[in-house]
């Protein structure tokens, strides 16, 4: 039979303040990213999930569009150091919702509050994989708030893909790591934006793949469990050269 699938789309920032839209894609991200490392469901990409941003679609189209059976999307609300989550799994073939929920929360507590939505989801989807019995879905990679917040901006700098934004991505990313230096996802936000820097010609390629080469060694001293150190190497070597032709074997390792 088919695994079950399913697409978040990226919760809308209800926050009055609109510079609050790197909370609520941080919060998308995160649940898109602990989703995928539970066995036996699909997830639908970051890359798919955020080309339908805005546009209000029912969960029957995106379940089309998607191929997923089932949909999240929520909202996220700021006001000082709390915020409001509220999500929602539907069914995509009938547009039924299965799941509803809010939770009102610290921003201290924000990888809490991730794992309890992921967890909410696949308890759900009635996936028989003994979670409740696991540890969290989530393992915060960071004790360091202002670190999170930095490194959410920064990711939400670089995905801009501009030269000025990929720029202002490095510096925030520079700035979650002053703040922890063992932050081993800030490293590999800084060789994504390097990547970009040089692979668009906004930058030596040289001077970028030697300052994405640093901060890969950097995250895997961290946290050699990730996946996205060897996705990330191996775009360095396809994209800033001379070594091409070897970045397949980095892309099979991720």
């Amino acid at each position: 039979p088919a695994l079950p699938a399913v697409a978040v789309l990226p919760f809308a920032n209800l926050s009055s303040d609109p510079e609050n839209e790197f909370l609520s894609d941080g919060i998308t991200d995160e649940i898109i990213y602990t989703l995928g490392r539970v066995d036996g469901l699909r997830v639908a990409g970051r890359a798919s999930c955020f080309s339908l941003k805005g546009q209000k679609l029912d969960a029957g189209t995106v379940g089309r569009r998607l191929d997923v059976t089932s949909v999240v999307d929520g909202s996220v609300r700021r006001a000082g150091n709390r915020v409001r989550v509220t999500a929602q799994l539907m069914n995509a073939h009938d547009g039924y919702q299965l799941w509803s929920d809010r939770f009102d929360r610290d921003l201290d507590d924000i990888f809490a509050l991730q794992d309890e939505i992921a967890r909410a989801i696949v308890d759900r989807l009635e996936l028989t994989l003994g979670l409740r019995a696991a540890g969290p879905l989530i393992a915060p990679p960071t004790d360091d708030l202002e670190a999170y917040q930095l490194y959410l901006r920064g990711r939400e700098a670089v995905q801009q893909r501009s030269p000025a934004s990929m720029r202002r991505g490095v510096e925030f990313f520079r700035q979650a790591l002053a703040r922890d230096p063992g932050y081993a996802r800030a490293y590999v936000g800084l060789a994504e934006a390097y990547n970009g820097l040089g692979a668009y010609q906004y930058t030596s390629t040289v001077d970028a793949r030697r300052n994405a080469e640093e901060a890969l060694n950097a995250a895997e001293r961290a946290d050699p469990t990730l996946a996205s150190v060897h996705l990330f190497r191996g775009q360095c070597k396809l994209y800033l050269g001379p070594k091409w032709d070897a970045a397949g074997d980095d892309l099979r390792e991720a």
